[in-house]
């Protein structure tokens, strides 16, 4: 079972990288995404980026190479409303 609760997704465009998934003591989890970043490389890394740290989320153990191959694998199946459900979650 899930410890965790609370999930915060936030944008912090001060950020060095694209994203980041943080496993807080309290039980809440923040994700944190560098739109600003992630839009000079275009629109797709934004949403590479958002899918990317959701499959952390998902699956916390899993591999950093495995998590961008499967990522990269679920936006090529991904339809139009899918896609724009996860931009929603980070405006």
């Amino acid at each position: 079972m899930n410890r965790y609760r609370r999930i915060s997704r936030i944008v912090d465009n001060s950020m060095r990288g694209y994203g980041d998934t943080e496993w807080k003591q309290d039980g809440s989890i923040a994700v944190r995404i560098n739109k600003k970043k992630s839009k000079k490389e275009g629109r797709c890394e934004v949403l590479d980026s958002i899918v990317h740290e959701e499959t952390h989320l998902k699956h916390p153990r899993m591999h950093e190479r495995t998590v961008k191959k499967k990522t990269k694998a679920s936006i090529g199946r991904m339809g139009r409303k899918q896609k724009q459900k996860h931009y929603s979650r980070f405006t």
